[in-house]
């Protein structure tokens, strides 16, 4: 039977396994159902004098925990174990090297934490990435629904600016953020189906639509405000076809709302490095910022012309200061977007599975299995 060392309540431990020690217990309990095997696993830190084959049996044996496991070998009886373990790490260049994913420079194990810094950054890069596309494509769907409820839409030109002028250089900047120098103690989201990332992006989805209807409708409540006029005489190509009023303010909103999002999604901490150490991300994002708020607020005729929007020959005062409107509404937007994916939804999950017991001393002690036989 295999018993458990007896210690005194409150005081942590770990154990020592030799690899006979082991593969007594891996016949015993080959599927780890028994609970003395589980907390056998848990508990051990050494695993010494181990085959290859025991290698790889203890990697499945932890596996079959719940476990996500790494492995660091730098020689041939290393392979099968290193092919096994979810992370493999050589630490030669030698064969182990064809058998593992990463190949580590440095003959030591200082490589894992390297490994972890970029694996989370690179995991919170893609998710954030995903959000904002994801995004994106919400905050166009509700201004195009709202185009359609008009009969019109937003012109070529304007979509245009928006994939090329916009997303496309954000979308490749935000994802350059380097990884953070330190690793921290929380771990990334790992499923796209979870809570964190669902109700970031129904949160972020509700408020972008929230600004864009409410703004809509707020407009439709002042006097100088003219539907969007059917001419037979201008073909549904022609870009003069869906410039009104309505579409200028939900495009110059949505501008906003845009690089609002992305900056709000490009949070460095805790796994890559603040959103300031991207110098192509904050050029492009103070470039774009200064460029839509020109063209809200600044009465061009020939920007205005190239980017589709309606300037009415009359009441230019009171529909250049529902603009100015518009620019404040679309910082509080942008203000919103940021603290509720920063206060709100970035909360990182503590590791705590290797924490010990908290005490003011804690008396970690070493230990060997007690494997008797009857």
């Amino acid at each position: 039977d295999i018993e458990l060392p007896k210690v005194g309540k409150g005081i942590g431990y770990c154990l020592a396994l030799t690899g006979k020690a082991f593969e007594y217990i891996w016949k015993k309990d080959p599927k780890c159902e028994q609970e003395v095997t589980k907390q056998l696993l848990q508990k051990s830190a050494v695993f010494a004098r181990m085959s290859p084959d025991g290698k790889a049996s203890l990697i499945d044996a932890l596996q079959s925990q719940q476990n996500l496991v790494g492995m660091c070998g730098d020689g041939a009886n290393d392979c099968v174990a290193l092919k096994t373990a979810d992370v493999g790490i050589s630490l030669s260049e030698a064969e182990a090297s064809i058998a593992a994913p990463f190949t580590s420079k440095i003959p030591n194990i200082s490589c894992v934490t390297e490994v972890l810094r970029e694996g989370r950054a690179a995991l919170s890069t893609s998710f954030q990435c995903f959000k904002y596309m994801a995004l994106y494509s919400m905050i166009q769907f509700t201004s195009v629904s709202i185009m359609y409820y008009l009969g019109k839409n937003l012109t070529d030109m304007q979509c245009l600016i928006i994939d090329l002028v916009m997303i496309v250089p954000l979308a490749i900047t935000m994802s350059r953020t380097k990884a953070a120098k330190e690793l921290s103690k929380e771990l990334p989201a790992s499923n796209l189906i979870s809570v964190p990332v669902l109700s970031s992006i129904v949160g972020q989805v509700i408020i972008q639509a929230s600004f864009q209807i409410g703004l809509f409708m707020y407009l439709l409540t002042k006097p100088w405000y003219v539907p969007p006029i059917y001419d037979e005489d201008i073909d549904d190509n022609d870009p003069r076809s869906s410039m009104n009023h309505a579409n200028t303010v939900i495009y110059c909103l949505t501008t906003i709302q845009y690089v609002a999002t992305v900056v709000a999604f490009s949070v460095g901490k805790p796994f890559r490095k603040p959103m300031n150490s991207n110098v192509m991300f904050i050029i492009n994002v103070m470039l774009l910022i200064l460029l839509n708020f020109y063209v809200m607020l600044v009465p061009d005729h020939i920007t205005r012309a190239i980017f589709n929007l309606d300037y009415p020959s009359y009441y230019k005062l009171s529909y250049n200061n529902f603009l100015s409107f518009v620019a404040f509404i679309a910082l509080i937007n942008a203000g919103i977007t940021y603290l509720y994916e920063t206060l709100i939804i970035s909360k990182p999950v503590s590791y705590t599975h290797l924490t010990l017991p908290t005490s003011d001393l804690v008396q970690i002690s070493v230990v060997a299995v007690s494997l008797k036989k009857k």
